[in-house]
Order: structure tokens, then C-alpha cells, then sequence
């Protein structure tokens, strides 16, 4: 927790980078780590890209029954 770590979302030619730290860890059944991050210092364009991205993706997982 607290760590600043540099961070990149997304593949090839449609990635975000920037900083983020982290706010939350959260062991999971299957032995991986769930983990918060809260971004620093981003301009509001490119939040606003990050958070439709992660709510696609929520919705794809959704209707795959992956949630």
C-alpha cells in the first residue's frame, strides 16, 4: 500500500500510461491479488478514458458470466 508505480492500460496502438498509486490489495481464492490503484497527476481526458475502458470491459465480463 502506498506504492507509486508506473502504470500501463490497454494493448498496442490503444495504450494509457501514467503513475498511480496503490490504495488497496485484496488476496482472491485463486492465489492472485486484486489491487486499487488511484492514478496521480492525470488530466481529466485521459481519466475519463480510463474509467469508460474498465466499465466496457466490467460489462463484457458480465455478459460472458466471467462476474
Amino acid at each position: 500500500m502506498g506504492q507509486v508505480v508506473d502504470l500501463t492500460i490497454g494493448e498496442a496502438d490503444d495504450e494509457l500510461r501514467g503513475r498511480g498509486e496503490v490504495v488497496r490489495r485484496h488476496p482472491r481464492n485463486d492465489k492472485l491479488q486484486e489491487v486499487s490503484v488511484r492514478f496521480i497527476g492525470l488530466p481529466v481526458h485521459l481519466e475519463d478514458a480510463i474509467r469508460r475502458r474498465v466499465f466496457a470491459n466490467l460489462r463484457e465480463m458480465r455478459m460472458r458470466g466471467l462476474m
